[in-house]
Formats: C-alpha cells, structure tokens, sequence
C-alpha cells in the first residue's frame, strides 16, 4: 500500500489537535493521545475469566453473494460461532463508497467490545470485529482517504476521513490489517460473533443482552496472541 497524495488540512501527514494520521503500508504510524479518559485498560494486556458460560446457538443469514471459492469452515458449530461455509474473498466497504477492501482468507474470530474507547469511536454500546488473518487483507479502492487513531496503549483505529467510517484495528507500527469491523462487511462474513469482552465497561444505558456468550471483563483469552 502507498500513502495517497489528498490533502485534508493535514501537517507532515498528521492532525495534531485529531491525533489523525495517513496510513498505508510505507507510512509511519504516529501516536495521538486521546484527550479523555478512556475507562478501560490497554487491549489484550489482562485477559480475563468467563463469567458466563456459551448457551444459545447463534444466528444465520443464508444470503447468497458474489463469490470466487467456498470455504468450508467448521460445519456450522454454534458454539465457535461458525457458519457451514464462507464466501470468499468477502468484500467491504466505507459508508459513502470511497473505501472498498476485501478479505481473501475466513477470519479467525469474531466477537463484541463493550470497552468505553468502542463505545465512543462507535457510538453504540458494543462494537462487532473479526480477526483477520495478517496479509489477508487488501484496500481494492481509496487507501488515500484512509487516517489513523492511535489511543495510547492501545491498537490503531481505522477510519475513512470522508465519512468517519470505522473500518479496520492493527498493531502500532504494523502495515498489516488484522481487525475488521463486521459492520463494514457485505453480506455474510462466515462467522458470528463467540464472546463478550471488556464487560466490566459496559454501557449503563443499555443491559447486555442474554445471548449465551462467554463474558469476560477484560480482554478475551487469546486476543492479546492475535487469535
């Protein structure tokens, strides 16, 4: 990937009242301090235990899609939260259509993030993200309107700077893509989500729902190793 050219009031590729900055496989990443707190702690830096134990099978959504292979990937066992089969490469996108990736490997897991920096980015109680297999990710279109949040002790954040869509989380100083918001998915990613993480910040305004899911209220185990 390349830093694209846009200007968008940006100094030396970075805001520095927004703590934004261009990304792109040759950009250097640049750390912005959030002006707030942000009432949780670094991501994957304290694993925690369940505090609910996986129940309810989940969901499906058997809408056909566009498709170059079919994957099968675990035979539809709701308790890993896998569908019979996924799509590939799965495709998506920003909200106004400037930025288009595609995904050509199922990802690894899916789960929800009820920590207070997710809440906020998101504005919803909960943000919804696979883990992605590191290369698997590709920007098919628009990398140039693509900026970087870099809270301080935790991953970047991904966002389209035309319509402040959240798109994708990777490692500070990373190229490489290992975390996609599910909302910014088309169609069916070939995976549900199999747990509930940073539950110790969740939302007073709106109760967790009773969905079966593990419940852990730091980060998930294996998160913190890329799983």
């Amino acid at each position: 990937m390349r830093v694209g050219a846009e200007s968008t009031g940006l100094v030396d590729g970075r805001a520095s009242r927004t703590g934004e900055t261009r990304v792109g496989r040759d950009a250097p990443s640049a750390a912005a301090t959030s002006s707030g707190p942000t009432g949780d702690t670094a991501h994957g830096a304290c694993p925690g235990s369940p505090i609910a134990a996986p129940g309810a099978p989940t969901g499906r959504d058997d809408a056909p899609g566009a498709a170059l292979r079919l994957i099968g990937v675990g035979g539809g066992d709701a308790s890993t939260g896998t569908v019979d089969a996924v799509h590939l490469p799965i495709t998506g996108g920003c909200g106004c259509g400037a930025v288009r990736f595609e995904v050509t490997a199922p990802f690894l897991s899916a789960g929800y993030c009820h920590c207070t920096r997710c809440q906020r980015r998101s504005g919803t109680a909960a943000s919804a993200n696979a883990r992605a297999e590191r290369g698997s990710v590709r920007i098919l279109q628009g990398e140039e309107n693509l900026r970087v949040w870099l809270p301080e002790g935790g991953r970047e954040k991904i966002f389209c700077v035309r319509c402040g869509s959240a798109l994708f989380s990777r490692d500070p100083g990373s190229a490489e893509y290992t975390g996609v918001r599910l909302g910014a998915v088309d169609g069916d990613p070939g995976i549900r989500p199999e747990s509930r993480a940073y539950v110790a910040y969740a939302a007073r305004w709106e109760p967790i729902p009773d969905d079966g899911l593990p419940r852990y209220p730091e980060a998930r185990p294996g998160y913190a190793e890329g799983r």
